[in-house]
């Protein structure tokens, strides 16, 4: 007797359970109108054009004729030891002008400039006043002048004639 009244207590509490089931499936959604469908793109922000000291030098080049890039440097050939590393630039290039003819050192700015492009100008601020104190303070090593343009800084000469550098000038504003 057992066994038959536990039957039907089985029944029950199966067909319960099989009513109480939740459903996970996601419900269906049928459009009551015309379907569109919507075509997405992807599309990439324009890149920005990375500063560089050869993009500068090739920018005054056009505008200063006497002037030409003479040496790219990297950081192995970085005579400061600054390009790439902390707090230092990240591209340097020097150049020559045709009107130097007196060079101390042949070498360097002396030959013309430098161009020396930094994170931020901030940083090429700092660099420029750093080497302007230490000119100031020993005026055996001459003297340099120095335009700013964002990031860059452009070191020229002081051999040049104030009406010279301001080509420079000129040609780093314009940039």
């Amino acid at each position: 007797m057992r066994v038959v009244r536990a039957l039907p207590v089985l029944a029950i509490v199966a067909f319960a359970v099989s009513g109480c089931a939740v459903n996970t499936a996601p419900e269906q959604i049928v459009p009551s109108g015309p379907t569109v469908k919507l075509a997405t793109r992807s599309v990439a922000a324009p890149a920005q054009i990375q500063l560089s000291a050869s993009r500068v030098a090739k920018t005054i080049a056009a505008k200063v004729p006497d002037m030409k890039a003479s040496t790219i440097f990297t950081a192995a050939t970085d005579p400061n030891k600054r390009l790439g590393r902390p707090g230092g630039y990240t591209s340097k290039v020097d150049f020559t002008d045709a009107r130097v003819t007196d060079a101390k050192t042949g070498k360097g700015v002396d030959l013309g400039g430098s161009i020396e492009v930094f994170p931020t100008t901030g940083e090429a601020q700092k660099r420029s006043d750093y080497i302007q104190g230490i000119l100031q303070g020993a005026p055996m090593f001459g003297t340099e002048y120095h335009y700013l343009s964002g990031g860059a800084l452009v070191r020229v000469t002081g051999t040049l004639t104030p009406d010279q550098a301001a080509e420079y000038e000129d040609a780093t504003s314009d940039r």
